[in-house]
Formats: structure tokens, C-alpha cells, sequence
């Protein structure tokens, strides 16, 4: 048999695989077909490439292309020219004379020409003495004290030749071949006589660099100066103080003073940046702690399981739909005797693998009716007048005032009206903290009517049917004979365990009392996951809470400044949209999730 079994196994494999291989390779020739369909159209965009290049494509005739070459070297020798050799070439120079400040009244027959800028005409392998030479002989002066000065104003030797200085940088090209250089450009000399004084420092002005500050102007700053001090009622120049004087800080002190803000802005940004990491950190925890638990994967089929177990639970052996019919107290006690007990003694619900853990009662005691004068009160308000009387003895046990206006009018007109019932005090809120320093587990219910917190625990036997009977004997024993519950909510509790899904079905049967005597009924399920996944939900939510109360603390010192010594004073927007997030945000990611663990009775689980 086992050998038969992996023999269909095996066949069961490879008709699988097969199937999947079968796939695959038609997969491939899908892939195939569209490659060649690519190909091919790839090969006719390069086709009708080609032939509209063949069609763009323009042929120029010899006489044309002779024209264009030409055209070009024209333009070309407009702006470039082959570099002049050295043995072979002349060219021009521009000269400049610099008389000084000695010789101002030059004319023509005087000393030295009437134009200060000449041209001359020279070979690139003479020296600058040449020029010098002929530059002095058209300007009349003695060859042997003057100079020539380059363009950075800088004395040139004598024994240089105007090659190294006319040209510009560049050596021939190989095989005597000329290089290009711009057209037109010719080199400027200064010529001065021997004692021209070409920079004359003025000794009144202050050494070194002239600053001019554009920021402000001075007339105006004056003028607005003189006003301010019209109005001030001050007249004449006021003097400064020598203690104004004294109050200037040293340069020294200034840079201390510079660095220890540097270092506690540096020291406050690093602050900041690790409040916001630690924000993040504590939003992705609690995001992490409120998210349904995730099981390999399989959190879906976990659910899935889940919600299947419950149903069975309610609707095969708990018949829920029986109990959400109960409206009377007679009722209420026909399900404790009938299905209740079928479900929860012995064997139970053993045959469907599912095993009672156990069950419990809790009785909630109501808030007590007001009392005659704030019934006088309430009745006052509603017909606004201070001096109306008392309403009738038999409305003290009212908690409305609507009720007891509306019961008062129905009892003038000699109506007669129901009892008034006691209405659970606690509100939702109140409940729900009240829950969190509550040792019993699962104690706090939402229900219809009101809002259930803490009340009076009584266990139920399900060892047997005499345990059992005693036990709800005792829970229902405050009832005055069906007639009316004592209390406003009661409610049973039944602990299923699961093994197949390693979980614990919380069941929670709640009976609420409604103001006109009738019941109402509710059924809230929820789920203890008994994995060691489940534990991550509640580490991260420790973590969350940590990590909100060091956001708090960290926020709060930015604020308050706190050490002193590192605060940077200078940023004083201390309360703006994020220190709300910081501080208001943890608070709330700790009350809700208070109020989580609150209404599912401190489990791991989610109702469904």
C-alpha cells in the first residue's frame, strides 16, 4: 500500500511538471514569434531609413564643390592666418609714448612728435633695441634713455627679440609646415624716457585695500539719525560713553562665544534628528502591535479557521440565534438550562475536538436613582419654572430628566406608567480605563444599552450537572422570580479551546436590561492565539510605549530648554504643528490601544 501510494504520488508529480513544461515551451514560442515579428520590423524601419537617406541625400558638382571651398577660405582668412616665420617675415607693431607728467605741452616742432601712438613696420629677428632705436628716432628723444614696457607694463631687455615677444606661444608644426594664428592682431608697446614716473603713491590716502560697502547709504543713515533724534527730544551730537567703550567684547571672546553656539546648535540638531528616528520607530511599533498576526504567511486560511471554529461553537452547541431571541427573563432562564448546558457539562463539545475550559459569570450592579431634590431639579429645568413641585415619590428610581417630565404629565392625567429602571453609571470611557487596574479578565463589555466595566465574578461548574446547577442557582439568584432582572447586565463567559488551531475562543453572552423590562441580547467572540507569533503584537506595543515616552520626554526638552548649558537660544519657535504631533500623538497611540487591550480582556486577538 505504501509502495502504491508514493507510485501515485510519483505519477501525480510528473503529470505536473509536465503540465508546467508544457507551459514553459509555450511560453518560449509565444516569446519566439514576437521576436521575429520584432526582427521583421526592425528590418523595414532600416529599409525606409535607408531610402530616405538615398532620397535627402544631395550630390554637389565639381564646379559647385570648387565654389563652397573657396567661400570657406575667405571666411576663414578673415579671422585666422598662418603664423609668420622668423627669417622670413615682417610685420607691425604698435607703439605708445608715455611723456610723463614733465612733458605735457608736446607740439609739432617741439620736443618730440605731436602724436603719442605710431605703427612701425619691423622684421621678427631684430632685437628690441631696434625698435627702441627707431621708435626714439621718430619721437626725438636719446636712444640710450629710453625703455620699452610690455602690456602687463613690464621693462623688456634690450637683447630680446621681438619674436618671443610679437608672436604668440606656439612652435612650428613638423616638416616646416606653418600653424594658424588670429588675423590682426598686433602687439602694443609703451615707450618711456629714463625717470617717468609710472605709478605716483598718494601718502595722504591709507595703505591697503579700499572697501566699499553698498549695503547702506550714508546721507540717508545721517538724515534718518537727525530725525530720530528730533523726536526724541535730544539736540546737538551725542557723545559716546566710555562705558559704551568698555562694553565691546573682545575678539577672543566673541569666537568662544561663536563656538559654544555652534556646538549647541550641532548638539540640538542631533537631538532633533534622533526624536524624529525614535517617532518613526515608535509609529512603525505600534503599526506593528495593532496589525492581525501573521502566521507564514497564512494569516487569511488562520482567520478563515478561526471564524469557522466560532461559528460552530455559537451556532451547533451555544445556539446563538436561541439566545439573541431571549427578550423576557423566563427565557433567559430556559437557555442557562437548556442549550448552555448541553454546551458547557460534560461531554460537551469533546466529540467535535473542541474542549470547555471553563466559564463565568458577571453581574453588573447599576447606579443608584437621584435623588428627590435633583429630581425637583430636573423637572424644574425642563419646564423652566423654579417653583413647580416635586414630581410624584414614584419617579425617584428615574435617571432621565426627559423620562421624568414625560412620566410626570402621564401621571397628572391619571395614566398609569411603567417602573423606571436603573441605568448602568459608567460611560465608555470610564469603563475602559476602570478596566486597565481591573484584575478580572475579560470584565469590561460594550454592549447595546451601556458600556459594562469590572462587576462581580462567579464562577460556573461545568464538571458536572449538579456543579452547574448550584452555579447558576447562585447567578440568578437576586431575580425576583422571572419578573425582572436585579441587576442591569449579566453576562457568561465561555473559555473553548481549539487545538487544531492552537487557540482559545473567548464567547462572551451579554444580557442587558432595557428601560421598558424586556432583555436584550448580544454574542462577542474573540480570539487568544496561543502561537509564539502572537507575542510580537504585545512586545512591540511595550515598545511603542517606550519609545512614545522618550518622544515625550525628548520634545519636552526641546521646549522647556533643558540642560540649559546645550539649548540653543536662538530658536524660539518652540511650539509649532509638530511639537502638537510629538507630544499629542504618543498619548493617543497609548489610549487607543489601552482601549483595545480593554475590550478584547487583555488578549492577543481581534474581534471578528
Amino acid at each position: 500500500a505504501r509502495l502504491e501510494e508514493l507510485r501515485g504520488r510519483t505519477l501525480r508529480e510528473s503529470e505536473r511538471i509536465s503540465r508546467q513544461l508544457a507551459g514553459e515551451r509555450r511560453e518560449v514560442r509565444a516569446l519566439e514569434d514576437a521576436l521575429g515579428g520584432s526582427s521583421a520590423r526592425l528590418r523595414a524601419r532600416a529599409a525606409e531609413l535607408d531610402e530616405l537617406r538615398s532620397q535627402r541625400k544631395v550630390q554637389l558638382s565639381p564646379r559647385l564643390e570648387d565654389r563652397v571651398s573657396r567661400v570657406a577660405e575667405e571666411i576663414v582668412s578673415n579671422f585666422v592666418t598662418l603664423r609668420a616665420r622668423r627669417d622670413l617675415s615682417e610685420t607691425k607693431v604698435h607703439v605708445r609714448f608715455l611723456p610723463g607728467v614733465e612733458s605735457v605741452g608736446f607740439r609739432v616742432g617741439g620736443d618730440g612728435a605731436g602724436s603719442l601712438c605710431a605703427s612701425f613696420r619691423v622684421r621678427l629677428d631684430w632685437r628690441i633695441a631696434d625698435l627702441a632705436f627707431q621708435a626714439a628716432k621718430y619721437w626725438g628723444l636719446d636712444e640710450a634713455k629710453v625703455f620699452l614696457l610690455d602690456r602687463d607694463h613690464r621693462i623688456v631687455p634690450d637683447q630680446m627679440l621681438l619674436e618671443q615677444i610679437v608672436l604668440p606661444q606656439g612652435m612650428p608644426a613638423a616638416h616646416g609646415a606653418l600653424i594658424p594664428m588670429l588675423e590682426g592682431r598686433k602687439y602694443s608697446l609703451t615707450l618711456v624716457r629714463a625717470g617717468t614716473v609710472l605709478d605716483k603713491e598718494d601718502l595722504s590716502r591709507a595703505r591697503g585695500e579700499v572697501w566699499t560697502d553698498f549695503t547702506f547709504e550714508q546721507a540717508k543713515l545721517e538724515q534718518e539719525l537727525e530725525s530720530k533724534r528730533r523726536e526724541l527730544g535730544e539736540s546737538g551730537e551725542v557723545a559716546i560713553s566710555v562705558a559704551m567703550l568698555e562694553d565691546i567684547p573682545a575678539l577672543c571672546d566673541v569666537q568662544r562665544k561663536g563656538r559654544e553656539a555652534k556646538m549647541r546648535r550641532r548638539w540640538d540638531t542631533w537631538c532633533r534628528l534622533i526624536e524624529a528616528l525614535i517617532f518613526i520607530l515608535c509609529v512603525v511599533s505600534f503599526l506593528v502591535a495593532i496589525q492581525p498576526t501573521i502566521d507564514a504567511g497564512s494569516s487569511g486560511s488562520s482567520m478563515f479557521l478561526k471564524r469557522k471554529v466560532a461559528q460552530a461553537v455559537q451556532d451547533r452547541y451555544l445556539d446563538v440565534k436561541l439566545f439573541e431571541a431571549v427578550r423576557t427573563p423566563a427565557e433567559y432562564m430556559q437557555y442557562l438550562e437548556g442549550p448552555l448546558r448541553q454546551a458547557l457539562v460534560a461531554p460537551g463539545m469533546d466529540a467535535s475536538n473542541l474542549y470547555v475550559l471553563g466559564a463565568a459569570g458577571f453581574l453588573y450592579e447599576g447606579s443608584p436613582p437621584l435623588a428627590l431634590d435633583e429630581a425637583c431639579g430636573h423637572q424644574a429645568g425642563a419646564f423652566g419654572s423654579a417653583g413647580l413641585d416635586c414630581p410624584d415619590p414614584r419617579l425617584r428610581g428615574c435617571w432621565n430628566e426627559h423620562v421624568v417630565s414625560i412620566y410626570e404629565r402621564a401621571l397628572a392625567h391619571g395614566h398609569r406608567v411603567p417602573a423606571c429602571e436603573w441605568q448602568f453609571g459608567d460611560g465608555d470611557v470610564e469603563a475602559a480605563v476602570s478596566s486597565w487596574t481591573d484584575v478580572v479578565g475579560f470584565g469590561y463589555i460594550r454592549g447595546q444599552v451601556a458600556t459594562y466595566g469590572g462587576g462581580i465574578e462567579q464562577r460556573i461548574d461545568v464538571n458536572n450537572s449538579a456543579g452547574y446547577n448550584a452555579s447558576i442557582s447562585a447567578f440568578v439568584a437576586h431575580d425576583d422570580d422571572f419578573g425582572k432582572l436585579h441587576h442591569p447586565a449579566k453576562m457568561i463567559t465561555v473559555f473553548v479551546y481549539a487545538p487544531v488551531i492552537y487557540t482559545v475562543c473567548v464567547i462572551r453572552l451579554l444580557a442587558e436590561t432595557s428601560l421598558s423590562g424586556g432583555l436584550i441580547t448580544s454574542v462577542h467572540p474573540s480570539f487568544l492565539d496561543l502561537s509564539d507569533h502572537a507575542d510580537l503584537p504585545n512586545v512591540m506595543f511595550v515598545v511603542s510605549t517606550l519609545l512614545s515616552i522618550v518622544v515625550l520626554l525628548m520634545e519636552l526638552r526641546r521646549i522647556f530648554g533643558c540642560p540649559r548649558r546645550y539649548f540653543y537660544e536662538r530658536d524660539t519657535d518652540r511650539c509649532k504643528w509638530s511639537t502638537v504631533l510629538h507630544v499629542v500623538l504618543p498619548v493617543l497611540l497609548v489610549w487607543c490601544h489601552g482601549f483595545d487591550i480593554a475590550e478584547n480582556g487583555g488578549g492577543g486577538g481581534k474581534n471578528p
